[in-house]
C-alpha cells in the first residue's frame, strides 16, 4: 500500500521521515529514516477504453540522487492493472548509489501487445528508505518523473 505523499519544504530537517514527502516547486520526493512507498495511480477512463486502442509500449524518464548525505535503499516499480484485478504487466528497476544525479530512461516495447479494453490503470511507484535513520529527510530523492504510453488504433473497432 502506498503512502500518502505529503509536502516539504527541502529535504534534510530535524522532524519526519517517516513517510515519503514531495516538494512541489522543485519535484521531488524525498525519502525518510521509514521504508516508504510513493506511487502514482492513473486510472483509464471508458472511453479510452473502449476505443480500441492498443499499447505497444512506453517511455519513462526519471532522476535520482542517491549519495552521500542523501543514500539509502531505492527502488522502482511499474504496473499495469488489468480489468479483472490482475497484473498484465510489471517492471522492476533498482536504483544504486549515485555519484551526483543520475537520469534513467528508455523504452520498453510489450511483447504482446495491451488491448486499452482490458486496462484498468497502471501505478509508478518509488520505494525508498535513508540507511542511517536520520530524523529528517536524508534519504534517497526522485525528481523529474515522466511517463509515456506508445499506441495503435485498431479503426475498425468503432465503425466495421
Amino acid at each position: 500500500m502506498a503512502a500518502r505523499i505529503s509536502a516539504i519544504r527541502l529535504g534534510g530537517g530535524t522532524t519526519g521521515g517517516n513517510q515519503p514527502a514531495y516538494n512541489a516547486s522543485n519535484n521531488t520526493i524525498y525519502f525518510g529514516y521509514q521504508q516508504g512507498t510513493a506511487a502514482y495511480t492513473y486510472a483509464l477512463s471508458t472511453a479510452l477504453q473502449n476505443s480500441g486502442m492498443t499499447w505497444t509500449g512506453y517511455n519513462y524518464s526519471w532522476d535520482y540522487i542517491n549519495e552521500g548525505m542523501t543514500r539509502g535503499t531505492l527502488s522502482a516499480k511499474l504496473v499495469f492493472n488489468g480489468t479483472n484485478g490482475s497484473a498484465l504487466y510489471t517492471k522492476n528497476w533498482t536504483l544504486g548509489t549515485t555519484d551526483g544525479w543520475k537520469t534513467v530512461s528508455g523504452t520498453e516495447t510489450f511483447t504482446d501487445p495491451l488491448a486499452v479494453a482490458n486496462i484498468n490503470s497502471f501505478d509508478l511507484s518509488f520505494k525508498g528508505k535513508d540507511d542511517r535513520f536520520w530524523a529528517g529527510y536524508y534519504g534517497p530523492q526522485v525528481k523529474n518523473i515522466s511517463m509515456s504510453i506508445n499506441y495503435t488504433f485498431d479503426v475498425c473497432s468503432s465503425n466495421p
